[in-house]
């Protein structure tokens, strides 16, 4: 489990949103999770959920 990103990974503080200006909209930044096993054959099943801080609004991202 990580339980901050940008404490974990601190070159994500650098990450800004993307200007989308036909818009005039701000979208959020993405930032893409890819796992590797440790071993070849480990399987593995993985999920993540992100907070609003300001919200308390939850949201669940699994694997497509």
């Amino acid at each position: 489990m990580i339980g901050n990103l940008v404490d974990a990974f601190p070159q994500l503080t650098n990450v800004q949103p993307i200007d989308l200006p036909p818009l005039n909209y701000f979208r959020p930044a993405a930032v893409r999770i890819e796992i590797e096993p440790l071993t070849a054959d480990l399987r593995f099943w993985a999920f993540v959920s992100v907070t609003n801080n300001e919200t308390q609004h939850v949201t669940v991202i699994t694997p497509q």
